[in-house]
């Protein structure tokens, strides 16, 4: 199995915008509008945003657990996460 790469990333990046705005749209059309936290492109160009990506091969495969340790290594007292509470967001989905 080819190790996953995890590393700070682009969110400009071509496939990594591709995958942001799918990510965005399934959170559009699976949550009420007031639930929507994911961030765009633009937002996570922000100078106080660490953006990274997961990579397999190249290819961006996804945004990891990763982001909980690092924020343990810089010592942040507090991390929230959306993971969204409705069907869509089950486990194993």
């Amino acid at each position: 199995m080819v190790a996953m790469e995890i590393a700070i990333d682009d969110p400009t990046r071509a496939d990594v915008a591709l995958l942001l705005a799918e990510h965005l749209a399934d959170m559009r059309a699976t949550s009420p509008p007031e639930s929507v936290h994911a961030l765009d492109v633009d937002a996570l160009t922000a100078p106080a945003v660490t953006f990274w990506s997961a990579r397999r091969d190249g290819v961006v495969v996804g945004v990891l657990r990763h982001l909980v340790d690092a924020a343990r290594g810089r010592g942040y007292t507090r991390l929230s996460l959306e993971t969204g509470s409705q069907p869509f967001f089950a486990r194993g989905l």
